[in-house]
């Protein structure tokens, strides 16, 4: 059984992308071929080398100019010729153009690297059978671990010694960010709940039915945390990129489309305050729907925007029903665990805080008090986020425009808890803190469950 391999050309083609940054992960010298038993390693093998031993000091690539000067240091100790050819091969490398799209490069080093680890993982597992009897299970868990899919990101983990680390946790919880730096969804009562917001390395999902409000609530938290000055990614798999930033528009100066297209004094003057203030930027990607890696895409995104000098604190995939997972499956709750396990690991890996939305049926929410029974069909992304936030209400709340935000799982903090009622207005792309008496105005029978509790 032999493993994927590539020409020259190819080769070069992924080194160049580790230094454009289309691939944020350390480059392995094997991805150029490996050399002939007692041969000396190519000029290609000793540059891929030097990159990978550059990323582990430094944890990310090196500029062009670095880049040539890494090169000279691996021609220290060749004879003149071979310097020379170390040399070209560096240009080669360089004068790679940049691809817009890096998916096709990234699939090609994603399954080497699960050939890899697969190889690995069966040479192991056949050591222990021919060690003797021994447990199956242990074998196929090995199986298994040697088969998963590697997490988006540069899969570098995170390790705390306890007692060293001691006096930055003591002035954590000084600062009330014992998880980490919160990031505020704008919404009052769903920031109480939290305590603030959620952190950074934390993923949180809108649960709701089509027409559920959940992209106008992800495009909310997007804006309040721009307006102060947190960097925002926008991967959109639904509509069109241009469509989000209308959307923004209308949140941003509160009318709506035909109010807009009358005047836009008022649009005018809330951009040139939003500039004004420093706000951070949102920038947004359409990325289409069901295509393989969406998550691994989103990170590769993500350290590319980074390189260009931006900052990227918040992540909003919307909406995980209709992204694609790095593996097919056989049902679909199993695919969306899956993305949703990725989702988790992009949120580490990258060090951001991610907001995304998933489908849940009509019914689990046209109620007044919401349990994790009914949202069974979403357990399996609900074991690995951090928390979900239900958008919910009666039918006599939505026919009057009243939607009910329910904590339904929080891994920090309370769950099975109200954080709020808001007016919904789609055409303004506006939710607002309901008026007090407005919901028990339509619907005396909804302040049932406040707390998470049935009154009696």
């Amino acid at each position: 059984m032999r493993g994927p391999e590539w020409g020259e050309e190819f080769q070069r083609l992924v080194l160049a992308c580790f230094l454009q940054g289309t691939y944020p992960t350390a480059p392995q010298p094997q991805l150029s071929g490996s050399a002939a038993r007692g041969a000396a390693p190519t000029p290609r093998q000793r540059l891929a080398a030097a990159l990978a031993e550059y990323w582990g000091k430094y944890g990310s690539a090196p500029s062009p100019e670095v880049f040539r000067e890494v090169a000279r240091r691996v021609g220290e100790g060749l004879g003149e010729a071979e310097r020379a050819v170390v040399s070209a091969e560096a240009d080669r490398i360089l004068s790679q153009p940049a691809l817009e799209d890096p998916t096709f490069v990234v699939d090609q080093i994603k399954e080497w690297s699960e050939y890899i680890s697969a190889a690995q993982g069966v040479l192991q597992a056949a050591d222990l059978l021919d060690a003797g009897p021994t447990s199956l299970a242990a074998v196929r868990e090995l199986l298994a671990k040697a088969t998963e899919p590697a997490a988006p990101g540069d899969g570098r983990a995170r390790s705390v010694a306890y007692q060293e680390g001691a006096e930055e946790r003591l002035a954590a919880w000084r600062r009330g960010e014992e998880y980490g730096e919160r990031i505020p969804t704008g919404f009052a009562e769903l920031d109480s709940v939290l305590k603030g917001g959620p952190t950074r390395r934390e993923v949180f999902y809108f649960l709701a039915p089509p027409k559920g409000a959940k992209t106008s609530a992800l495009l909310r938290l997007a804006l309040h945390a721009a307006r102060r000055r947190f960097g925002v990614y926008v991967a959109t798999y639904e509509m069109q990129a241009m469509r989000v930033a209308l959307r923004v528009d209308r949140m941003l100066s509160r009318q709506s489309k035909e109010e807009l297209r009358e005047d836009l004094t008022r649009l005018e003057k809330a951009l040139e305050g939003l500039k004004l203030s420093g706000a951070g930027e949102i920038v947004i990607d359409e990325r289409p729907p069901q295509q393989p890696n969406c998550v691994q895409q989103a990170a590769l995104r993500i350290d590319q925007l980074r390189r260009e000098g931006r900052r990227i604190d918040l992540v909003v995939l919307d909406y995980l029903n209709i992204m694609g997972s790095s593996r097919d499956e056989r049902e679909k709750r199993h695919e969306l665990s899956r993305i949703s396990r990725e989702v988790s690991a992009l949120a580490k890996s990258c060090d951001v805080l991610v907001w995304s939305a998933a489908l849940v049926k009509r019914a689990a929410v046209n109620k007044r008090v919401i349990r994790k029974d009914d949202i069974a069909e979403a357990y399996e992304v609900i074991a690995v986020m951090d928390g979900g936030v239900a958008i919910c209400g009666t039918k006599e709340m939505i026919a009057n425009g009243f939607r009910r935000f329910y904590v339904v799982a929080a891994r920090e903090e309370q769950d099975e808890v109200r954080a709020g009622d808001y007016r919904v207005d789609f055409a303004r792309m506006t939710l607002d803190p309901a008026e007090d008496g407005a919901v028990d105005a339509v619907d005396p029978e909804a302040d049932r469950g406040k707390g998470g509790e049935e009154k009696t």
